[in-house]
């Protein structure tokens, strides 16, 4: 088998390197020259320079999706962790880390998010909307936080795993050596039990916020159904400039290129964050 995997090892490699710069690297580098391009038909392309980068720079809805992106990932990123937490301690205190709970949490990953997005749409628009229009309040509002309860929903039972290993990190031991040095309560959960958490906490608010900023089919399905764009987020408000507006093509290829720079900007500060704290991913 070795001798078989050192005179083949070559040709596994070149398929695995080849099915990558097929499916990423050739259609990365072509979206990022397409985004000074016109696009005049499915195969032809004019060189344009920078017109598209001027005209979405002045573009309010596209402004107005990345403000709004901006901060459904922040309100995510705390709800999420926040109850997260809560649910933690729960399970592992009062209900003495439950087999049963920790296999349901697993399941809204399992349901399409299209399918979970008009459901949350459904409760949104039967319950939600008429209140907030018998208050007075803006029609997006329910809408934006529809969506936060949606990715909430999605997101909450997977991370509070990630709370309840980072919790068998502190071993009884040390915590009854805690104990009989004089440690309080309060003491042993500030200076053992925070720092546990605080890699979970980065590691879980990472994962949050890539999520957030990659949320489609849940806002898909809310706007589609709401009949409205007051929420949409920049990956849907990126399909429809590219597939609702003609001649758009490339302005929705250069809206790509900049998300793609704001979030690789945010992610590689996020990165040296977590790798200060020797945290790896």
């Amino acid at each position: 088998m070795q001798k078989f995997l050192r005179r083949y090892y070559l040709f596994f490699t070149a398929v695995a390197f080849a099915a990558f710069f097929v499916s990423f690297v050739f259609p990365f580098v072509l979206s990022i020259y397409l985004s000074f391009a016109q696009i005049t038909s499915p195969f032809e392309a004019n060189f344009a320079g920078v017109k598209n980068f001027a005209g979405i720079l002045s573009d309010k809805d596209f402004i107005n999706s990345l403000l709004l992106t901006g901060k459904f990932a922040i309100v995510c990123a705390i709800s999420v962790n926040v109850i997260s937490y809560f649910l933690a301690l729960f399970i592992k205190y009062a209900l003495k880390n439950s087999d049963i709970f920790k296999s349901l949490f697993f399941l809204p990953n399992l349901i399409s998010a299209i399918a979970v997005g008009y459901f949350c749409q459904a409760f949104v628009a039967e319950i939600s909307t008429p209140f907030f229009k018998l208050l007075g309040i803006s029609s997006s509002l329910p809408s934006f936080w529809g969506l936060v309860f949606t990715l909430n929903w999605q997101l909450i039972g997977f991370m509070s795993l990630i709370y309840i290993s980072a919790m068998g990190t502190v071993s009884k031991e040390v915590i009854e050596a805690a104990r009989l040095d004089g440690a309080s309560s309060l003491k042993i959960f500030l200076n053992l039990k925070i720092p546990a958490f605080i890699p979970a906490a980065l590691i879980s608010f990472f994962l949050v916020l890539i999520n957030a900023f990659k949320v489609f089919e849940q806002n898909l399905a809310f706007d589609t159904a709401l009949k409205s764009n007051k929420t949409q987020l920049i990956v849907l408000d990126i399909y429809n400039t590219f597939y609702s507006k003609t001649a758009l093509e490339g302005a929705a290829q250069a809206k790509a290129a900049v998300f793609f720079a704001v979030f690789a900007f945010l992610f590689f500060i996020l990165f040296k964050i977590l790798k200060k704290r020797g945290i790896k991913l």
